[in-house]
């Protein structure tokens, strides 16, 4: 479950909830925006755009001052240009990780350079990191991982993203989760993943130093 899953489950599981969601797809491959052309009608509450290195900032600050639902952004990679500028401006930065020791290496170093940004741009930036394709059956590797990243700091979601198949079965069905028909076990388990974690983004959302100056 890569960054755009993840965008696109969370956006489910807020559409779910009745908010509307636009989902900005800043990622080289347009992932995103493919699945939307790709299964047009399906993505209720949910709108995709895909849209330019050049433009991004503009059609930020006009969804930004429409104020209407939330806006997810699928940014290009680590630290490209249109990545730092989404992390400056987001109320929330959310980072992807699996619980393997290169990919725990890499959060720390990603979080790391997250905190100097924030530093940089003079405020500090809402970053948490999400641990995901995690198997339940809890491995030793994986045990020792979470030890690794509980001893970093890094701030990170109490819920973690097991490995199931209707992550992957979006792609296919044009489906997530919440979408998805409700009677399949591993339906039922991750939308109470996704559910659990959606709770855990609304309140690092009120707790966003942006959104108390909003309030």
């Amino acid at each position: 479950m890569g960054k755009s899953t993840t965008c696109a489950c969370l956006a489910g599981s807020l559409a779910a909830r009745g908010h509307s969601v636009t989902i900005l797809d800043l990622d080289q491959n347009r992932t995103l925006e493919q699945w939307a052309k790709r299964f047009p009608g399906q993505l209720k509450g949910i709108t995709v755009e895909g849209v330019d290195e050049d433009a991004f900032l503009d059609r930020i600050r006009e969804l930004y001052h429409q104020a209407s639902g939330f806006i997810l952004i699928d940014v290009a990679g680590a630290f490209h240009k249109t990545t730092i500028a989404a992390a400056t401006i987001a109320h929330l930065t959310i980072s992807p990780a699996k619980l393997s020791a290169p990919d725990i290496i890499e959060a720390v170093k990603l979080n790391r350079e997250i905190r100097q940004l924030g530093e940089k741009v003079g405020k500090p930036i809402n970053h948490r990191l999400l641990l995901n394709e995690v198997s339940p059956i809890w491995p030793t590797y994986q045990r020792a991982a979470l030890v690794d990243v509980e001893r970093s700091g890094i701030p990170r979601f109490e819920t973690v993203i097991h490995e199931r198949a209707p992550y992957a079965e979006l792609f296919l069905t044009g489906q997530t989760p919440h979408m998805a028909e409700k009677t399949r076990e591993p339906i039922i388990k991750a939308v109470a993943q996704l559910d659990a974690l959606t709770d855990e983004v609304l309140a690092a959302l009120e707790d966003a130093p942006a959104m108390k100056e909003a309030a």
